[in-house]
Protein backbone atom coordinates (compact mmCIF):
# COMPACT_ATOMS: atom_id res chain seq x y z
CA UNK A 1 0.00 0.00 0.00
CA UNK A 2 2.84 2.45 0.99
CA UNK A 3 4.44 2.13 -2.51
CA UNK A 4 0.73 2.32 -4.31
CA UNK A 5 0.44 5.69 -2.49
CA UNK A 6 3.80 6.94 -2.97
CA UNK A 7 3.52 6.01 -6.87
CA UNK A 8 0.44 7.92 -6.77
CA UNK A 9 1.60 10.97 -5.12
CA UNK A 10 4.63 11.18 -7.76
CA UNK A 11 2.60 10.95 -10.56
CA UNK A 12 0.13 13.33 -9.55
CA UNK A 13 3.04 16.09 -8.42
CA UNK A 14 4.37 15.09 -12.41
CA UNK A 15 0.56 16.08 -13.84
CA UNK A 16 0.41 19.32 -11.61
CA UNK A 17 4.14 20.48 -12.65
CA UNK A 18 2.97 20.09 -16.32
CA UNK A 19 -0.39 21.66 -15.74
CA UNK A 20 1.37 24.50 -13.83
CA UNK A 21 3.33 25.05 -16.73
CA UNK A 22 0.31 25.49 -18.79
CA UNK A 23 -1.59 22.73 -20.71
CA UNK A 24 -1.02 22.95 -24.74
CA UNK A 25 1.94 25.45 -24.34
CA UNK A 26 4.36 24.40 -26.75
CA UNK A 27 7.01 25.79 -24.69
CA UNK A 28 6.19 23.37 -21.80
CA UNK A 29 9.48 20.52 -21.63
CA UNK A 30 9.02 16.89 -21.10
CA UNK A 31 7.60 16.54 -17.62
CA UNK A 32 10.77 14.77 -14.97
CA UNK A 33 10.61 11.38 -14.69
CA UNK A 34 8.39 10.23 -12.26
CA UNK A 35 10.11 9.37 -8.65
CA UNK A 36 8.61 6.21 -6.45
CA UNK A 37 9.96 5.98 -3.18
CA UNK A 38 10.07 2.35 -2.26
CA UNK A 39 10.51 1.02 1.71
CA UNK A 40 12.55 -1.37 3.01
CA UNK A 41 10.89 -4.28 1.84
CA UNK A 42 11.71 -6.54 -0.94
CA UNK A 43 7.93 -7.51 -1.13
CA UNK A 44 6.99 -3.53 -2.21
CA UNK A 45 10.19 -3.56 -4.28
CA UNK A 46 9.03 -6.59 -6.85
CA UNK A 47 5.02 -5.17 -6.84
CA UNK A 48 7.07 -1.72 -7.87
CA UNK A 49 8.98 -2.77 -10.63
CA UNK A 50 6.30 -5.21 -12.01
CA UNK A 51 4.03 -1.92 -12.10
CA UNK A 52 6.55 0.80 -13.09
CA UNK A 53 6.17 2.51 -16.78
CA UNK A 54 8.90 3.05 -18.95
CA UNK A 55 11.12 5.90 -17.98
CA UNK A 56 9.95 5.76 -13.83
CA UNK A 57 12.56 5.81 -11.52
CA UNK A 58 12.44 3.58 -8.58
CA UNK A 59 14.82 5.15 -5.18
CA UNK A 60 15.42 2.74 -2.55
CA UNK A 61 15.43 2.84 0.73
CA UNK A 62 19.20 4.36 1.82
CA UNK A 63 21.20 1.38 2.81
CA UNK A 64 18.43 -0.84 3.33
CA UNK A 65 19.58 -4.82 2.95
CA UNK A 66 16.61 -6.44 0.58
CA UNK A 67 16.60 -9.82 1.26
CA UNK A 68 15.14 -11.65 -1.54
CA UNK A 69 13.77 -15.19 -1.37
CA UNK A 70 13.29 -15.27 -5.53
CA UNK A 71 14.40 -13.24 -8.30
CA UNK A 72 12.74 -9.67 -9.02
CA UNK A 73 10.51 -9.58 -11.88
CA UNK A 74 11.47 -9.17 -15.12
CA UNK A 75 12.66 -5.20 -16.57
CA UNK A 76 11.43 -4.88 -19.90
CA UNK A 77 11.03 -1.58 -20.60
CA UNK A 78 13.28 1.97 -19.42
CA UNK A 79 13.85 2.13 -15.63
CA UNK A 80 16.09 3.68 -13.06
CA UNK A 81 16.97 2.06 -9.53
CA UNK A 82 18.41 4.84 -7.58
CA UNK A 83 20.14 2.28 -4.79
CA UNK A 84 20.80 5.15 -2.48
CA UNK A 85 23.40 2.51 -1.10
CA UNK A 86 20.99 -0.05 -0.60
CA UNK A 87 21.99 -3.99 -1.38
CA UNK A 88 19.63 -6.63 -3.62
CA UNK A 89 20.52 -9.76 -1.51
CA UNK A 90 19.49 -13.45 -2.12
CA UNK A 91 18.85 -14.50 0.81
CA UNK A 92 21.77 -16.84 3.00
CA UNK A 93 18.42 -19.05 4.19
CA UNK A 94 19.04 -22.76 3.44
CA UNK A 95 16.43 -23.41 1.55
CA UNK A 96 16.21 -20.12 -0.98
CA UNK A 97 16.82 -21.45 -4.55
CA UNK A 98 19.28 -20.84 -6.61
CA UNK A 99 18.20 -17.67 -8.64
CA UNK A 100 19.65 -14.13 -10.80
CA UNK A 101 18.73 -10.93 -8.63
CA UNK A 102 17.52 -8.62 -11.36
CA UNK A 103 17.02 -9.36 -15.62
CA UNK A 104 16.06 -6.91 -18.42
CA UNK A 105 15.06 -8.53 -21.52
CA UNK A 106 14.17 -4.83 -23.10
CA UNK A 107 14.47 -1.66 -22.38
CA UNK A 108 17.15 0.41 -21.13
CA UNK A 109 18.62 -0.45 -17.23
CA UNK A 110 20.27 1.67 -15.18
CA UNK A 111 21.16 0.94 -11.42
CA UNK A 112 22.96 3.81 -9.61
CA UNK A 113 24.53 2.99 -6.06
CA UNK A 114 23.03 -0.23 -5.94
CA UNK A 115 24.77 -3.19 -3.90
CA UNK A 116 24.24 -7.15 -5.08
CA UNK A 117 25.29 -9.95 -2.87
CA UNK A 118 24.81 -13.69 -2.93
CA UNK A 119 23.06 -13.87 -6.13
CA UNK A 120 23.30 -16.49 -8.69
CA UNK A 121 24.14 -13.88 -11.43
CA UNK A 122 23.60 -10.41 -9.70
CA UNK A 123 22.35 -8.97 -13.24
CA UNK A 124 21.25 -10.86 -16.46
CA UNK A 125 20.91 -8.94 -19.58
CA UNK A 126 18.48 -10.60 -22.97
CA UNK A 127 16.96 -9.67 -25.45
CA UNK A 128 17.52 -6.19 -27.05
CA UNK A 129 17.95 -4.72 -23.39
CA UNK A 130 21.03 -2.45 -22.36
CA UNK A 131 22.64 -2.05 -18.83
CA UNK A 132 24.21 1.00 -17.32
CA UNK A 133 25.72 0.49 -13.56
CA UNK A 134 26.85 3.51 -11.85
CA UNK A 135 28.49 2.98 -8.66
CA UNK A 136 27.62 -0.48 -5.70
CA UNK A 137 29.88 -3.17 -4.97
CA UNK A 138 29.39 -6.65 -6.90
CA UNK A 139 30.20 -9.14 -4.25
CA UNK A 140 30.14 -12.95 -3.88
CA UNK A 141 27.68 -14.33 -6.77
CA UNK A 142 28.14 -17.01 -8.57
CA UNK A 143 26.60 -18.34 -12.05
CA UNK A 144 27.96 -20.65 -15.13
CA UNK A 145 29.02 -17.51 -16.94
CA UNK A 146 29.42 -13.87 -15.65
CA UNK A 147 29.35 -14.22 -11.91
CA UNK A 148 28.33 -10.59 -11.42
CA UNK A 149 26.82 -9.78 -14.53
CA UNK A 150 25.97 -11.27 -17.75
CA UNK A 151 25.23 -9.81 -21.05
CA UNK A 152 23.61 -12.53 -23.81
CA UNK A 153 22.10 -9.81 -25.22
CA UNK A 154 20.86 -9.16 -28.93
CA UNK A 155 22.00 -5.90 -30.30
CA UNK A 156 23.07 -2.38 -29.11
CA UNK A 157 26.13 -2.05 -26.53
CA UNK A 158 27.29 -4.13 -23.90
CA UNK A 159 27.28 -3.67 -20.12
CA UNK A 160 28.63 -0.23 -19.58
CA UNK A 161 29.80 -0.07 -16.25
CA UNK A 162 31.08 3.20 -14.32
CA UNK A 163 32.46 3.50 -10.42
CA UNK A 164 31.87 0.35 -9.60
CA UNK A 165 33.44 -3.00 -7.59
CA UNK A 166 33.50 -6.30 -8.53
CA UNK A 167 34.70 -8.69 -4.76
CA UNK A 168 35.10 -12.68 -4.55
CA UNK A 169 32.62 -13.36 -7.54
CA UNK A 170 32.83 -16.82 -9.28
CA UNK A 171 32.00 -17.98 -12.40
CA UNK A 172 32.46 -21.68 -13.38
CA UNK A 173 32.96 -20.80 -16.95
CA UNK A 174 33.45 -17.19 -19.07
CA UNK A 175 33.70 -13.89 -16.42
CA UNK A 176 34.33 -14.31 -12.59
CA UNK A 177 33.04 -10.74 -12.65
CA UNK A 178 31.56 -10.06 -16.07
CA UNK A 179 30.73 -12.19 -19.45
CA UNK A 180 29.83 -10.39 -22.63
CA UNK A 181 28.09 -13.26 -25.07
CA UNK A 182 25.68 -11.36 -27.31
CA UNK A 183 23.67 -13.56 -29.11
CA UNK A 184 23.52 -11.82 -32.63
CA UNK A 185 24.31 -15.69 -34.60
CA UNK A 186 22.50 -13.68 -37.84
CA UNK A 187 23.30 -9.96 -37.47
CA UNK A 188 27.11 -10.25 -36.77
CA UNK A 189 28.53 -6.75 -35.76
CA UNK A 190 25.37 -5.23 -34.11
CA UNK A 191 26.66 -5.50 -31.01
CA UNK A 192 29.19 -3.27 -28.69
CA UNK A 193 31.39 -4.21 -25.89
CA UNK A 194 32.15 -3.93 -22.65
CA UNK A 195 32.46 -0.45 -21.17
CA UNK A 196 34.14 -0.18 -17.88
CA UNK A 197 35.12 3.31 -15.73
CA UNK A 198 36.83 3.63 -12.57
CA UNK A 199 35.70 0.50 -11.66
CA UNK A 200 37.50 -2.46 -9.35
CA UNK A 201 37.72 -5.91 -9.59
CA UNK A 202 39.01 -8.49 -6.34
CA UNK A 203 39.46 -12.02 -5.87
CA UNK A 204 36.70 -12.88 -8.84
CA UNK A 205 37.45 -16.39 -10.08
CA UNK A 206 36.91 -17.36 -13.69
CA UNK A 207 37.84 -14.41 -15.81
CA UNK A 208 37.07 -11.44 -14.21
CA UNK A 209 35.75 -9.87 -17.50
CA UNK A 210 34.60 -12.20 -20.87
CA UNK A 211 33.68 -10.13 -23.95
CA UNK A 212 32.81 -12.46 -26.78
CA UNK A 213 31.37 -9.45 -28.91
CA UNK A 214 30.65 -9.53 -32.76
CA UNK A 215 33.13 -8.45 -34.85
CA UNK A 216 32.06 -5.77 -36.12
CA UNK A 217 31.99 -3.31 -33.22
CA UNK A 218 34.49 -1.96 -30.44
CA UNK A 219 35.20 -4.42 -28.05
CA UNK A 220 36.36 -3.99 -24.01
CA UNK A 221 36.39 -0.60 -23.13
CA UNK A 222 37.76 0.25 -19.74
CA UNK A 223 39.20 3.28 -18.00
CA UNK A 224 40.76 3.96 -14.69
CA UNK A 225 39.87 0.88 -13.49
CA UNK A 226 41.17 -1.76 -11.02
CA UNK A 227 41.20 -5.41 -11.27
CA UNK A 228 42.78 -7.16 -8.69
CA UNK A 229 43.69 -11.26 -7.78
CA UNK A 230 41.01 -12.19 -10.45
CA UNK A 231 41.79 -16.22 -10.57
CA UNK A 232 41.15 -16.76 -14.49
CA UNK A 233 42.21 -13.60 -15.63
CA UNK A 234 40.62 -9.99 -16.05
CA UNK A 235 39.84 -9.52 -19.33
CA UNK A 236 39.09 -11.61 -22.23
CA UNK A 237 37.84 -9.99 -25.40
CA UNK A 238 37.26 -11.45 -29.04
CA UNK A 239 35.98 -8.19 -30.59
CA UNK A 240 37.34 -5.74 -32.68
CA UNK A 241 38.93 -2.70 -30.68
CA UNK A 242 39.76 -3.00 -27.39
CA UNK A 243 40.74 0.20 -25.27
CA UNK A 244 42.52 -0.24 -21.41
CA UNK A 245 43.03 3.44 -20.20
CA UNK A 246 44.74 4.03 -16.48
CA UNK A 247 43.77 0.50 -15.06
CA UNK A 248 45.61 -1.19 -12.31
CA UNK A 249 45.79 -5.37 -12.95
CA UNK A 250 47.35 -7.23 -10.28
CA UNK A 251 47.41 -11.18 -8.98
CA UNK A 252 45.20 -12.10 -11.78
CA UNK A 253 45.11 -15.67 -13.43
CA UNK A 254 44.05 -17.52 -16.75
CA UNK A 255 45.90 -20.47 -18.81
CA UNK A 256 46.12 -17.62 -21.34
CA UNK A 257 46.55 -13.77 -20.46
CA UNK A 258 47.09 -13.69 -16.40
CA UNK A 259 45.34 -9.98 -17.03
CA UNK A 260 44.43 -9.65 -20.46
CA UNK A 261 43.51 -11.98 -23.64
CA UNK A 262 42.58 -10.79 -26.59
CA UNK A 263 41.41 -12.25 -29.90
CA UNK A 264 40.38 -9.16 -32.45
CA UNK A 265 39.57 -9.02 -35.68
CA UNK A 266 40.90 -5.81 -35.19
CA UNK A 267 43.02 -3.91 -32.68
CA UNK A 268 43.47 -3.81 -28.44
CA UNK A 269 45.16 -0.25 -27.18
CA UNK A 270 46.32 0.01 -23.64
CA UNK A 271 47.24 3.68 -22.22
CA UNK A 272 48.49 4.01 -19.07
CA UNK A 273 48.28 0.74 -17.64
CA UNK A 274 49.87 -1.31 -15.07
CA UNK A 275 49.78 -5.30 -15.08
CA UNK A 276 51.25 -6.59 -12.32
CA UNK A 277 51.75 -9.83 -10.93
CA UNK A 278 49.82 -11.99 -13.15
CA UNK A 279 50.08 -15.49 -13.89
CA UNK A 280 49.29 -18.06 -17.30
CA UNK A 281 49.70 -21.70 -16.77
CA UNK A 282 49.84 -21.48 -20.34
CA UNK A 283 51.11 -17.90 -22.96
CA UNK A 284 51.16 -14.57 -21.95
CA UNK A 285 51.68 -13.99 -17.94
CA UNK A 286 50.67 -10.39 -18.57
CA UNK A 287 48.99 -10.42 -21.78
CA UNK A 288 48.15 -12.63 -24.17
CA UNK A 289 46.86 -11.72 -28.35
CA UNK A 290 45.62 -14.02 -31.05
CA UNK A 291 45.28 -12.46 -34.09
CA UNK A 292 44.98 -8.20 -35.20
CA UNK A 293 47.22 -5.66 -33.15
CA UNK A 294 48.43 -4.90 -30.27
CA UNK A 295 49.04 -1.16 -29.18
CA UNK A 296 50.65 -0.38 -25.68
CA UNK A 297 51.86 3.07 -24.30
CA UNK A 298 52.93 4.90 -20.78
CA UNK A 299 52.51 1.46 -18.92
CA UNK A 300 54.08 -0.88 -16.64
CA UNK A 301 54.53 -4.70 -17.39
CA UNK A 302 56.48 -6.33 -13.93
CA UNK A 303 56.07 -9.11 -11.86
CA UNK A 304 54.11 -11.66 -14.07
CA UNK A 305 54.86 -15.56 -14.95
CA UNK A 306 53.98 -17.92 -17.79
CA UNK A 307 54.34 -21.55 -17.23
CA UNK A 308 55.04 -21.37 -21.19
CA UNK A 309 55.70 -18.31 -23.49
CA UNK A 310 55.88 -14.59 -22.89
CA UNK A 311 55.92 -14.07 -19.10
CA UNK A 312 54.70 -10.23 -19.79
CA UNK A 313 53.75 -10.58 -22.84
CA UNK A 314 52.95 -13.43 -25.53
CA UNK A 315 51.68 -12.33 -29.22
CA UNK A 316 51.20 -15.90 -29.72
CA UNK A 317 49.37 -16.11 -33.39
CA UNK A 318 51.96 -15.90 -36.91
CA UNK A 319 48.18 -14.30 -38.05
CA UNK A 320 48.76 -11.14 -35.62
CA UNK A 321 48.68 -7.69 -37.35
CA UNK A 322 51.27 -4.87 -36.34
CA UNK A 323 52.09 -4.59 -32.90
CA UNK A 324 53.55 -1.53 -30.86
CA UNK A 325 54.99 -1.16 -27.57
CA UNK A 326 55.75 2.71 -26.99
CA UNK A 327 57.28 4.84 -23.29
CA UNK A 328 56.76 1.32 -21.45
CA UNK A 329 58.48 -0.63 -18.47
CA UNK A 330 58.81 -4.54 -18.93
CA UNK A 331 60.48 -5.66 -15.79
CA UNK A 332 61.09 -8.83 -13.50
CA UNK A 333 58.21 -11.28 -15.69
CA UNK A 334 59.10 -14.55 -16.15
CA UNK A 335 58.22 -17.63 -18.80
CA UNK A 336 59.59 -21.02 -19.84
CA UNK A 337 60.25 -18.56 -23.42
CA UNK A 338 60.50 -15.03 -24.02
CA UNK A 339 61.06 -13.93 -19.94
CA UNK A 340 59.89 -10.29 -21.28
CA UNK A 341 58.59 -10.66 -24.50
CA UNK A 342 57.50 -14.01 -26.87
CA UNK A 343 56.99 -12.61 -30.56
CA UNK A 344 55.49 -14.73 -33.42
CA UNK A 345 53.94 -11.67 -35.73
CA UNK A 346 55.63 -10.48 -38.76
CA UNK A 347 55.54 -6.57 -37.28
CA UNK A 348 56.11 -5.75 -33.47
CA UNK A 349 57.60 -2.44 -33.28
CA UNK A 350 59.54 -1.25 -29.72
CA UNK A 351 59.99 2.47 -29.15
CA UNK A 352 61.24 4.18 -25.82
CA UNK A 353 60.87 0.62 -23.87
CA UNK A 354 62.80 -0.58 -20.79
CA UNK A 355 63.23 -4.80 -20.87
CA UNK A 356 65.19 -5.68 -18.02
CA UNK A 357 65.52 -8.34 -15.07
CA UNK A 358 63.28 -11.01 -16.73
CA UNK A 359 63.66 -14.72 -16.87
CA UNK A 360 63.68 -17.55 -19.23
CA UNK A 361 63.65 -21.34 -18.27
CA UNK A 362 64.98 -21.87 -21.59
CA UNK A 363 65.58 -19.52 -24.40
CA UNK A 364 65.25 -15.38 -24.58
CA UNK A 365 65.16 -13.68 -21.33
CA UNK A 366 64.44 -10.35 -22.17
CA UNK A 367 62.96 -11.43 -25.91
CA UNK A 368 62.13 -14.50 -27.73
CA UNK A 369 61.55 -13.45 -31.67
CA UNK A 370 60.14 -15.77 -34.06
CA UNK A 371 58.73 -13.12 -36.27
CA UNK A 372 59.85 -9.80 -37.31
CA UNK A 373 60.78 -7.60 -34.13
CA UNK A 374 62.22 -3.82 -34.09
CA UNK A 375 63.64 -1.72 -31.57
CA UNK A 376 64.47 1.79 -31.51
CA UNK A 377 65.47 3.82 -28.55
CA UNK A 378 64.81 0.63 -26.49
CA UNK A 379 66.96 -0.46 -23.38
CA UNK A 380 67.63 -4.35 -22.86
CA UNK A 381 69.55 -4.96 -19.79
CA UNK A 382 69.97 -7.61 -16.79
CA UNK A 383 67.66 -9.92 -18.32
CA UNK A 384 68.62 -13.99 -18.19
CA UNK A 385 67.99 -17.24 -19.96
CA UNK A 386 68.88 -20.34 -18.65
CA UNK A 387 70.31 -22.02 -21.81
CA UNK A 388 70.43 -19.41 -24.37
CA UNK A 389 69.68 -15.63 -25.53
CA UNK A 390 69.33 -13.69 -22.26
CA UNK A 391 69.03 -10.08 -23.96
CA UNK A 392 66.83 -11.45 -27.34
CA UNK A 393 67.30 -15.38 -28.81
CA UNK A 394 66.42 -15.02 -32.53
CA UNK A 395 64.84 -18.06 -33.39
CA UNK A 396 64.10 -17.28 -37.26
CA UNK A 397 66.40 -18.37 -40.32
CA UNK A 398 65.89 -14.70 -41.60
CA UNK A 399 67.75 -12.62 -39.15
CA UNK A 400 64.66 -10.97 -38.28
CA UNK A 401 65.73 -8.51 -35.46
CA UNK A 402 66.73 -4.56 -36.01
CA UNK A 403 67.55 -2.69 -33.53
CA UNK A 404 69.13 1.41 -33.11
CA UNK A 405 70.12 2.89 -30.21
CA UNK A 406 69.25 0.31 -28.38
CA UNK A 407 71.87 -1.35 -26.15
CA UNK A 408 72.04 -4.74 -25.22
CA UNK A 409 73.80 -5.17 -22.09
CA UNK A 410 74.83 -7.18 -18.82
CA UNK A 411 72.08 -9.86 -20.05
CA UNK A 412 73.65 -13.84 -19.51
CA UNK A 413 74.77 -16.01 -20.46
CA UNK A 414 75.23 -13.72 -23.52
CA UNK A 415 73.25 -10.43 -24.60
CA UNK A 416 71.88 -11.75 -28.32
CA UNK A 417 71.99 -15.78 -30.18
CA UNK A 418 72.71 -16.41 -32.56
CA UNK A 419 75.33 -14.60 -32.86
CA UNK A 420 75.98 -11.90 -35.51
CA UNK A 421 71.69 -12.59 -36.25
CA UNK A 422 70.57 -10.06 -34.69
CA UNK A 423 71.44 -6.29 -36.62
CA UNK A 424 72.53 -3.73 -34.26
CA UNK A 425 73.14 -5.95 -31.35
CA UNK A 426 77.29 -6.26 -30.68
CA UNK A 427 76.78 -8.48 -28.05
Amino acid sequence: MHGKLARTAARVAAAGAITAAGLGCAQVAQAAPAVVHVPCSARTLAADIASASSGEELSLAPSCVYRLTAGLPVVSQDLTILGNRATLERSYAPATPAFTILQADAGALTVSKLNFRHGNGAIAVTGAATLTVNGGTFAGNTAADGGAILDNSTGGNGPQVNGATFTANTATGAGGAIANIPIANNRPGENGGVQVTDSTFTANRGRAIFDNDAPAQPGVRVTDSTFTANTGGAISDSSVSEVVTGSVFSGNTAEYGGALAFNPDGGATLSRVVIHGNKATADGGGISIFNGSLFVENSSISGNHAGGRGGGLCTCSTQGGEDKVADTDIRGNSAGDGGGIYNTTQGMDLTNVKISGNYAGAYGGGIYNLGSVGAVNTRIIRNRAATGGGGIYDSTSAAAAFLTNSPVLYNKPDNCEPAGSITGCTG
